[in-house]
């Protein structure tokens, strides 16, 4: 598990290296107490002990990396404790929407939520989701680009986020990676 450990201070450098703004969420389970560098700052989403087993048992994984990710996840929730924020943890049961979910960790989260920094226009909304799309046009690119890769950079099917700045739009939109940006560099818009 060195490679894991080494990964989490990789996603702490690529965190820092982001500035001050916005507002970033950094997920997996290389990402520990020992990483972290405000607790206050963070939330760790873990499954139930029902719930790991039955995720796992339906992904029908060889038994070694079924074990390899029980390990991981039980290492994870150790360090958790030893460092005190048992409190930072939400308990994703078999029955947790994703509702449920996300109210609990913005709870958790309600000071650095409101400190922001946040996107208050649209413009600013706007340029929040591009940047987001753009992320994820280059993690597809930069994957592609590698010679043991298979697939064609301007047709891999992409799933982005709407631009069109509205707080309350959740949707997404899968077009061939090829396509993005849009021509002329107008907002993405699934509406």
């Amino acid at each position: 598990m060195s490679l894991h450990a080494e990964r989490g201070a990789m996603i702490a450098d690529d965190v820092r290296a982001l500035g001050p703004g916005p507002l970033t969420v950094v997920e997996g389970t290389p990402v520990t107490p020992d990483t972290v560098p405000d607790p206050g700052r963070a939330v760790w989403l873990m499954p139930s002990p029902e719930l790991q087993r039955r995720r796992l048992a339906e992904r029908g994984l060889p038994e070694g990396v079924h074990t390899l990710y029980t390990l991981l996840l039980a290492d994870l929730a150790a360090r958790i404790q030893a460092h005190g924020l048992a409190g930072r943890v939400v308990t994703v049961t078999p029955d947790a929407t994703p509702a449920d979910t996300r109210t609990a960790a913005e709870a958790l989260l309600a000071g650095p939520l409101a400190e922001g920094p946040t996107a208050t226009t649209p413009d600013e909304r706007r340029t929040l989701r591009r940047a987001e799309n753009e992320a994820v046009a280059t993690q597809y690119r930069t994957y592609l680009a590698r010679p043991w890769t298979t697939g064609d950079p301007d047709t891999v099917p992409v799933t982005f986020s709407c631009e069109c700045a509205d707080p309350e739009c959740t949707a997404q939109l899968t077009r061939p990676l090829g396509t993005f940006p849009p021509a002329g560099g107008g907002a993405l818009r699934c509406h």
